[in-house]
């Protein structure tokens, strides 16, 4: 019989997950998948390459019973509604079953770009390339450009929809989630927030400004050497802080071993096949 592994504690994770293309920010959410006694998953996957699909078809066949991926169109009412649907899924138990299933965006950066296109051509009526296209005709300077675009574009009220339908969904939600995201080289003129927090490691996650507050764990996923995985803490709440710590077996589940057993605390349960 199998030793999976359980929680010993009663909150739930909240994992920020960063790098870049090729990490391993897919294989280490499957691995969680596959490697958990108790739960399911349910995925929220608006990546063009279908990653899920396929890494469920090859080398996580043994968890593909307990993911479930709700795919997505690069737009925010695809994504908003993919997000309602898992969560609906998720509690379809009820909210104390629901405390050992998992959430999981990937990836959280596109959704701030697709909120901002759907509040700019609900507001002007075109799309954002026509919107766009007219206003640098109309403006002097690209500086003028962005001057008129800060005044027309109300950002409170995309931070408003942004909140509702990304952040608020993931407060309420039960279970553990996990958010992926993209990583970006850290910008000139960042916050001084942002810089203590990422100018150690050069790259931040991409997304809206406040990605970084919502999680209790942010790590980056990199790469060493070829076929070498690794993991760096960015924040980790009340846990030992890791440094470029190797994620051993990375493509068959070494994350969740590496991470959840090992760091976070999580126990192995034998299990029943079956």
């Amino acid at each position: 019989m199998p030793a999976k592994l359980t929680t010993p504690h009663r909150f739930r994770e909240r994992l920020l997950i960063y790098g870049t293309g090729g990490v391993g920010k897919t294989d280490a959410a499957l691995s969680i998948a596959a490697n958990i006694a108790e739960g399911h998953m349910f995925v929220v996957d608006n990546d063009y390459s279908y990653a899920y699909q396929r890494a469920l078809e090859t080398d996580y066949v043994d968890a593909a019973d307990r993911v479930t991926v709700f795919e997505c169109n690069a737009d925010w009412e695809a994504v908003i509604g993919a997000l309602a649907s898992a969560v609906e899924a998720g509690l379809a138990d009820g909210e104390e079953a629901a405390r050992d299933n998992w959430l999981v965006l990937d990836s959280i950066s596109p959704t701030w770009e697709f909120v901002q296109t759907y509040i700019t051509e609900q507001i002007t009526g075109a799309s954002s390339a026509e919107f766009l296209t007219q206003l640098r005709k109309e403006s002097e300077s690209l500086e003028a450009m962005n001057r008129t675009l800060v005044d027309q574009v109300p950002w409170n009220i995309v931070k408003k929809e942004y909140a509702q339908n990304i952040y608020i969904p993931l407060r309420n939600w039960p279970g553990h989630w996990i958010i992926t995201a993209e990583a970006k080289k850290l910008g000139r003129k960042e916050n001084a927030e942002i810089v203590e927090w990422y100018q150690h490691l050069g790259v931040q996650p991409q997304g809206e400004s406040r990605i970084h507050h919502v999680s209790a764990t942010t790590l980056l996923l990199h790469r060493g050497k070829r076929d070498e995985y690794r993991l760096t803490t960015v924040k980790d709440r009340n846990r030992e802080d890791q440094e470029d710590m190797e994620i051993p077996d990375s493509g068959h589940g070494g994350f969740a071993m590496s991470y959840l057993r090992d760091v976070a605390g999580w126990k192995l349960k034998v299990v029943r096949d079956g």
